[in-house]
């Protein structure tokens, strides 16, 4: 059985050990190989071994053949020869090989060109070829696809073109491969309308192969394709099968993890499985379980991290493909309750989770050599089954308070380093699979809370399919994450919107009822569900929330965005009654008074569609399209300012206006606007001795103000000494706008455009505010001056809003880097100021921001 050990080496233990199988060279020091990149790095880095890839396309044909009698097993001998086909309207009707035609039932695959990979050694001897060539290909489409290549890229059309005449692969990894790309391009924005319906075609076919290929107790073998005891029957387009599954070859963990997640890929493009399918694959994963809850390679055996991940991982997709559609009787506004005939093993499925994970907490404090998380290019296998298993799960942290994405960021990435020149092309795919969703942005965290699940993940699967549909419509890639409320500040910041699900009571401590104030202020969107629509947790979400903001909840208007941002109709979507809190610029809380969560777990688009287009309108509303890292999905530490870093203070003028509006921009600022130590003195009413020590003024608010003379003298007063001011609408008000406007004017100020030739104000901003140049947007911001100096800043729109991290949907201005990176600027300026003016020199000079 030559070509079993063969499949097992090339397709797992080949690429494990990298190195010995491509003449890798020893992976440089820990420094480099472990050092974290950042968000930017990964992005490029993704394109290069995007391109890199797609530098191993070739231009000849090759044809795999059968070379001998069907032996033990179901094996077919076979082999790669260079040749020629001709191909009709997608179809192969001839073959030759040396110009001698070969019955072309004997024709297993073709790579034609544009295929990508080589085989190392090429050519080999044919009698010995037990090897599936054109693995790699299904390695590197599904690498390229799921990492968003353009599929309208030249070399991709060249790519895809060979791909959908390659023919189906004989072995389990490679078939699965195949599926998942298959099912990723039959999803790919810009594909040709026909290609799409030839790759929906193909897809099918061979996920029904894949699909029968299980074994009765839901384990696969190395190879699937025939399924072993079916024949195939033509219908048309369609394959079928008859016959019935022989389950008389061997098995592992490993074919069986690739088999159920190239099915679990294919249903959600759209292929219709049974479901007993997945009772399979829940029979065997737990069957397999070790007694300390792992898994192992083979059936028994020493547990590893590697097939741990592929138990977890399979066992996820049990429970997203079989166990979160056992609700029943689900309607607005009361929801669903899952079958009671299902839950005794769901409950099973949902043990075999908790003892599994367990294992990993064991494997965390293991010795250095056991860890989950070592940096080597050997161990990306693992690595891409982190990424999956922290995706799939919706956990940070996979054990202990190691987060899995820097492990597996550093992993894909290595210091940067391409392999060495050869035959690259699994190495390259593994690295570009290991990053292809998980450096994506998170925007919603699921909270945490309570004493038992049921109270706060009762819809253990609803925010995942809200996320699968938002991707869907936005056509990117965004990812969900729970968070408990015991977490560090920094975790609520990795997605600008929070969901605090519940069927009963809130109870949170003082100290976590102001973490969630604080994650507000620093904004981000609560979003509060009453599963099965809890008249007790929607009596204490109203009593908490008004306890930690001092405000009531109010009716949101039909014309409110989260109605009217573009998705579903107004009219509709407000039949859906929704309250809010809201700080007069944006609304930072929403209650929804019915359950609407059940049907988004129950993917119910087309007959309960409301539900997810009130969610679509409320992501468009609480965080940019483009962009919804509040920091970043790597993003930097904040800055620690020392005790000996210079000293700026800041004045917030009181008025009438909602001065008060972004109270805590500052300390939401603090660490991101360089190290200084900043006193903000707030809500000051302007005179003489209030402003003496001020070195930056600022002026903001949401409505319509204006100062008294006294006041508006002691502004000019302390301007002319050298205080910088700074005049901006809160969230892009224009009644606001006009105040600022007429302030500037009465305290006898010129405005002018703002120079970007190296001035101290603008340095960095222009590159975050898109592709227009600050000259050439006068309504963005103006440079203010007195006596022909600089005087400070006229925003136009907003910019402490933005500051604060907040996105305001009805008027935007710049965004958040941008209006950090503003204020670094003018603290800056500050410093430099009051160094002149102190003739000391200046500890800090102008830069971007961390």
């Amino acid at each position: 059985m030559p070509i079993l050990k063969s499949a097992a080496f090339i397709l797992v233990s080949v690429l494990i050990m990298l190195q010995a199988s491509a003449g890798v060279a020893a992976p440089p020091s820990q420094t480099g190989a472990s050092a974290l990149p950042t968000d930017a790095q990964l992005e490029a880095f993704v394109q290069t071994l995007q391109n890199e890839l797609l530098k191993e396309q070739k231009d000849d044909t090759l044809i795999c053949y059968q070379s001998g009698k069907v032996g033990a097993e179901g094996v077919e001998p076979w082999a790669w020869s260079p040749g020629e086909v001709e191909v009709r309207d997608g179809q192969i009707v001839r073959a030759t090989i040396n110009g001698k035609p070969i019955p072309l039932a004997s024709v297993r695959r073709v790579l034609r060109p544009g295929y990508i990979g080589a085989p190392a050694g090429w050519p080999w001897d044919p009698k010995s070829t037990w090897y599936d060539f054109g693995s790699q290909m299904d390695m590197a489409m599904w690498a390229l696809a799921a990492s968003g290549m353009r599929v309208n890229d030249p070399r991709m059309v060249k790519a895809i073109d060979s791909y959908l005449t390659a023919g189906t692969p004989q072995m389990t990894y490679s078939l699965a491969f195949r599926v998942k790309a298959l099912a990723q391009l039959s999803r790919a924005p810009g594909l040709d309308e026909k290609k799409r319906e030839t790759v929906r075609g193909l897809l099918n076919n061979e996920a029904d192969a894949l699909a029968l290929a299980i074994r009765d107790e839901g384990s696969y073998g190395y190879l699937s394709y025939p399924p072993l005891g079916y024949r195939p029957v033509a219908q048309g387009k369609r394959i079928r099968w008859q016959g019935k599954r022989l389950n008389t070859d061997r098995v592992c963990n490993s074919n069986a993890q690739f088999g159920c997640y190239g099915v679990a890929v294919a249903e959600d493009a759209g292929f219709e499985l049974s479901s007993s399918y997945w009772t399979k694959v829940t029979q065997h994963w737990i069957g397999a379980q070790q007694a300390d809850g792992g898994w192992a390679y083979p059936l028994k055996g020493h547990s590893s991290k590697n097939m741990t991940d592929a138990g977890l991982n399979s066992l996820y997709l049990v429970v997203d493909h079989l166990w979160s559609n056992q609700l029943s009787g689900y309607s607005f506004p009361v929801g669903a309750k899952y079958k009671p005939a299902a839950v005794p093993q769901m409950q099973k499925t949902f043990d075999a989770i908790k003892k599994a994970w367990a294992w990993y907490g064991n494997a965390h404090n293991a010795p250095v050599g056991e860890r989950f998380g070592e940096i080597s290019r050997s161990n990306l296998y693992h690595h891409y089954g982190m990424q999956r298993l922290g995706l799939s799960s919706g956990r940070k942290y996979l054990a202990g308070t190691r987060a899995w994405y820097p492990e597996v960021a550093k992993a894909a990435y290595f210091g940067g380093e391409l392999p060495p020149a050869g035959n690259n092309t699994m190495e390259l795919a593994w690295r570009l699979m290991t990053l292809a969703f998980g450096r994506q942005p998170v925007l919603i965290n699921k909270l945490q809370h309570g004493v038992s699940e049921t109270e706060w993940n009762y819809y253990f699967r609803d925010v995942a399919h809200l996320m699968d549909y938002i991707n869907h419509e936005t056509e990117q890639r965004l990812n969900w994450q729970i968070v408990s409320i015991d977490a560090d500040d920094t975790d609520f910041e990795d997605a600008p919107i929070l969901f605090i699900a519940g069927n009963g009571q809130l109870r949170f401590t003082d100290a976590q009822l102001q973490k969630l104030k604080r994650y507000c202020d620093f904004g981000g969107t609560i979003v509060l569900h009453p599963n099965h629509n809890s008249e007790a947790f929607r009596k204490s979400a109203q009593s908490t929330f008004a306890k930690i903001f001092g405000a009531e909840f109010s009716q949101l208007d039909a014309r409110h965005p989260v109605y009217s941002a573009g998705y579903g109709k107004p009219s509709e979507l407000a039949t859906i009654n929704v309250q809010g809190l809201s700080d007069g610029g944006r609304t930072y809380c929403f209650l929804i008074n019915g359950d609407i969560a059940g049907a988004w777990q129950l993917r119910m688009r087309s007959t309960h569609q409301r539900a997810f287009s009130l969610m679509m309108n409320l992501r468009m509303y609480a965080a940019p399209l483009q962009t919804v890292r509040m920091n970043g999905r790597l993003r930097p530490p904040r800055l620690q300012v020392p005790s000996t870093a210079p000293m700026v203070t800041i004045a917030r003028i009181k008025h009438s206006g909602n001065s008060w509006a972004n109270a805590a921009m500052f300390d939401a600022m603090k660490g991101y606007v360089g190290p200084y130590q900043v006193v903000v003195k707030d809500q000051v009413v302007a005179t003489e001795a209030s402003l003496a020590g001020v070195q930056i003024i600022h002026v903001t608010g949401l409505q319509n103000y204006e100062l008294e003379k006294e006041e508006v003298a002691a502004l000019k007063s302390a301007i002319e000494k050298g205080a910088i001011i700074v005049i901006d609408p809160a969230a892009g008000r224009s009644e606001a706008a006009e105040a600022g406007a007429r302030l500037a004017q009465q305290l006898g100020l010129t405005c002018g455009d703002l120079s970007l030739d190296g001035a101290t104000l603008t340095r960095g901003i222009d590159s975050w505010l898109g592709n227009t140049r600050l000259s050439s947007a006068p309504k963005v911001l103006s440079e203010l001056s007195m006596g022909g100096k600089s005087a400070g800043v006229l925003a136009h729109v907003d910019v402490s809003a933005a500051a604060n991290g907040h996105f305001v949907f009805e008027n935007p201005g710049i965004g958040t880097k941008a209006a950090r990176q503003l204020w670094s600027n003018l603290l800056t300026t500050a410093v430099m100021q009051n160094a002149r003016a102190s003739s000391q020199p200046a500890t800090s000079r102008p830069g971007a921001m961390p």
